[in-house]
């Protein structure tokens, strides 16, 4: 089983538990949700900025029901409305205020292919 560096921080959560997975099966062929974990994990500080969390990324995308490839157009497409899927607390129902511009953002993109 390949030992992957989770910080102290993320130990424990759902996250976690998901870039073990995608570290255990591969990026090809673990679930999506670990896909989108590794993803993040491996690039948000680089193509967001240095104060991106990629846990909060992940769990605001998982708490919206973005996939792995919807999450990759979103950040691509609109950097300032992917980071805010960091401030949605997980807790509470979600907002819908930014589950409509991030479904919106997607909506455009996909239009335009």
């Amino acid at each position: 089983m390949p030992k992957v560096k989770i910080r102290e921080c993320d130990k424990g959560t759902k996250f976690a538990a998901a870039l073990q997975r995608e570290a255990d099966q591969g990026a090809g062929r673990c679930d999506d949700a670990a896909a989108m974990a590794g993803f993040l994990e491996s690039c948000a500080q680089t193509l967001l900025g240095p104060g991106v969390s990629a846990r909060l990324l992940w769990d605001g995308a998982q708490h919206v029901g973005l996939t792995n490839l919807e999450m990759c157009r979103l950040i691509n497409d609109a950097p300032n409305v992917a980071t805010e899927l960091m401030w949605i607390e997980t807790d509470r129902p979600l907002p819908r205020g930014i589950a409509r511009k991030v479904r919106a953002h997607l909506k455009e993109g996909r239009d335009h292919e």
